[in-house]
């Protein structure tokens, strides 16, 4: 919306009310049932928040609070799936010995 408002010079409400004005249906805010489901199907598949919220137009926050309300427990976030196996890794944080340069722990 912003582009438009920018592009013709005129404000969000100006919008709003052209739009009403067509007879347009108001825009689908959030994840509808199907696609709630995908996220679901997708983020248990490997799938980030942050693509799943591209995929679908939406922020990555509103994917997680819509897997949250579906009882999905979210991966940590150095949580990775191998993408040549699918096979679930863990990624370490590593630390290294300025003298040694090899990780620790």
């Amino acid at each position: 919306m912003s582009t438009i408002c920018s592009k013709f010079s005129i404000s969000r409400a100006t919008v709003h009310r052209i739009w009403r004005s067509r007879g347009l249906p108001p825009r689908q805010r959030g994840l509808n049932e199907t696609q709630k489901d995908e996220a679901k199907t997708l983020y248990l598949e490997g799938k980030s928040l942050a693509t799943l919220g591209k995929l679908f137009d939406v922020s990555p926050s509103t994917v997680r609070d819509c897997l949250l309300r579906q009882g999905v427990t979210l991966r940590p976030r150095n949580y990775k799936y191998s993408s040549t196996e699918g096979e679930k890794t863990t990624l370490r944080k590593c630390i290294f010995d300025p003298d040694e340069l090899h990780p620790i722990g």
